[in-house]
């Protein structure tokens, strides 16, 4: 069994990489970018990298930037009188 992200199908040269998507087989899905493809001999499931879209967030010590694109935001409240 090959290790997660290692063998032909981790990088973008050979069969299952970047190449190999465009020859996969039909395209499923709902939406163009959101689809899969489906051949014979193949499932590909991966979708292309999405172009960054960073944001700057001001903070008390350190403004920092993230990538939205890669990012999910949690919030948690923290009163506790809220019954």
């Amino acid at each position: 069994m090959a290790k997660r992200g290692s063998g032909p199908q981790a990088g973008s040269a050979g069969p299952g990489g970047a190449g190999a998507r465009a020859q996969a087989g039909i395209a499923l899905g709902a939406r163009q970018g959101g689809e899969w493809r489906v051949s014979a001999k193949l499932a590909d499931m991966s979708r292309p990298p999405r172009p960054l879209k960073p944001a700057r967030i001001a903070a008390q010590f350190k403004d920092i930037v993230v990538d939205w694109n890669k990012s999910a935001m949690i919030v948690i409240d923290m009163q506790n009188d809220f019954c």
